[in-house]
């Protein structure tokens, strides 16, 4: 394939994502049978397919030279705590914490798993295939097979490399700071142990060789290397060119098929073999020459495999739900979940920014509205209903978070200054939840006051904009802020509205409220910005 005319595809279908492959996905992905459920890491659609390999393998090899593996730290636990998946509560110690963290690395770079603009961004690199032993673009032909064995060989080599360290001893000291995505402290580089950390690289690879490739079923060696690449950003893919695409199928750990039993079996030995290679006693040479020797065995291939006899007969094309979508794409509704969400925040965000101008001209007409509006109320409009000077109001709210997790309660007491403008003062608690973490933290306390300016009264209904100013307080620990970090709280609703249900009782919608809490302000600031809609009851008496 024409190496320009393919980085020009790459990036349109990059810069095209949003608006056109996450629909797609989302269509096609939420029609597929439910039970499915990926190979890959753990989320809120997912098994710890890869977390389980590893983990497994670990338990079966122990340490490097049988070395205990230190206890989780202060901040380690934090980390813990904060990362966005259940499988964390499994982690019990520093090393486990790193190779978790490197087996997830290889498909998320930092991402959240729910965010599949990025994602896109990750697994349409071209020169990221290697991480999957996937093809990449320059892998074409019958020899596309060998050259990309041989960059996913070289890919786990240098990862092992790095984790031995450049010393005779395997340094087990080292620690190296890896951006990893939190649930409420967001995408953080926080410290792990390096030699951890890449060995869960090299692992995540070697394990995708088992899915990623048709094998003989009798002694598994490989008949072909799969393509994601080509077949997810051009329109002209080929087969005899450019590979078998992917076969989101292949990618199951559900035990419920002999095949998928099979490779499952296959990725933990593999995954147990390259581990005791690295980690039995041995100088630096030693363990990377047992090491090769692993992969030796793991990418074997079998010769004479080609589009032209269906790679010697691959079994593995059978196993394409009959409902598949169209070749390379995702076809799992675990995905499409993923899709959905990744659609909503996408939507949200890009709302966001876009809600100045509509409010702007929603207000501007609340200001012409005709005066006669207000000159000629309803027959059965009581005198309430228009302000009157220090007149004290009781307030509660409650809402929930569109963009960020979260959600709002809050009570407070306002009073009239004048017939446009009231003021106010009022308490929060913003509890947060992770959808990928399936938890709910303590989040953040606020107390702030509030300006709210009336645009218009007309019989039972008002248009109003509200300005809130305070503080928030920190009620749990993350990676950088403490619990009990404090700092300005910052919020506003554009255009929000006050509905007469009688003469004593207005319900408050804000569709378009903004809550900015920023706990901590000193060193790395923190904060956590939503959007939010609240729901809430005035009660004049």
């Amino acid at each position: 394939m024409d190496a320009p005319a393919y980085h020009r595809d790459v990036a349109r279908s990059q810069e095209g994502v949003r608006l056109v492959w996450l629909p797609v996905v989302l269509i096609v992905s939420l029609v597929a049978p439910t039970a499915v459920r990926a190979f890959t890491f753990d989320s809120p659609v997912s098994d710890a397919c890869h977390e389980r390999i590893t983990e497994d393998a670990v338990r079966e090899t122990g340490w490097p030279d049988a070395t205990p593996a230190p206890a989780l730290g202060g901040m380690d636990r934090v980390i813990v705590n904060d990362l966005p998946f259940v499988y964390a509560a499994e982690i019990r110690d520093r090393w486990s914490l790193a190779i978790t963290i490197g087996v997830r690395f290889n498909d998320l770079h930092g991402a959240a798993a729910t965010d599949l603009p990025r994602l896109a961004h990750v697994h349409n690199d071209p020169n990221g295939q290697d991480e999957h032993c996937l093809r990449a673009p320059r892998d074409d032909g019958p020899a596309g097979d060998a050259s990309a064995l041989d960059s996913c060989r070289s890919f786990i080599l240098s990862q092992v490399e790095r984790a031995l360290g450049d010393a005779t001893s395997m340094d087990l000291d080292s620690d190296e700071r890896v951006d990893v995505r939190l649930a409420f402290r967001g995408t953080t580089p926080v410290p792990v142990a390096a030699f951890a950390f890449h060995i869960g690289r090299a692992l995540h690879a070697l394990q995708d060789a088992f899915t990623h490739t048709f094998r003989a079923p009798s002694d598994l060696r490989i008949r072909h290397v799969l393509n994601f690449v080509d077949w997810a950003v051009t329109d002209d893919a080929t087969e005899a060119r450019d590979g078998h695409p992917h076969i989101s199928e292949l990618d199951l750990c559900d035990g419920e098929t002999e095949p998928r039993r099979r490779r499952v079996h296959a990725a933990t030995d593999a995954s147990i073999a390259l581990l005791s290679a690295v980690f039995s006693p041995g100088t630096r040479a030693e363990r990377l020459a047992r090491a090769a020797q692993v992969l030796d065995t793991a990418l074997a291939t079998e010769a004479g495999c080609t589009a032209d006899n269906a790679w010697c007969g691959a079994e593995e094309p059978s196993e394409i739900a009959s409902c598949a979508a169209a070749p390379g794409r995702s076809r799992t509704s675990a995905l499409g979940w993923l899709a959905l969400a990744a659609v909503v925040l996408a939507v949200v965000r890009r709302r966001a920014r876009r809600w100045v101008r509509p409010t702007v001209a929603l207000v501007a007409l609340a200001v012409l509205w005709p005066s006669s509006a207000s000159a000629h109320p309803h027959p059965h409009h009581h005198a309430s209903h228009h302000a009157r000077c220090c007149h004290l109001r009781g307030y509660a709210a409650g809402g929930v978070g569109i963009d960020r997790g979260g959600f709002a309660m809050i009570a407070g007491a306002r009073m009239t200054l004048a017939s446009r403008w009231t003021a106010g003062l009022s308490l929060e608690w913003n509890p947060w939840f992770s959808l990928e973490a399936r938890e709910v933290a303590r989040g953040v306390a606020s107390v702030y006051g509030s300006i709210v300016f009336t645009w218009l009264r007309h019989e039972r209904v008002e248009l109003r904009s509200t300005l809130n100013l305070g503080m928030s307080v920190l009620l749990l620990r993350l990676v950088g802020a403490p619990a009990g970090s404090f700092g300005p709280f910052i919020g506003s609703s554009l255009l929000g509205v006050a509905i007469r249900l009688s003469d004593a009782w207005h319900l408050v919608v804000e569709p378009d409220d903004v809550a900015f809490p920023i706990p901590k302000v000193t060193g790395v600031p923190y904060y956590y910005l939503q959007y939010r809609v609240l729901v809430g009851i005035e009660w004049r008496p």
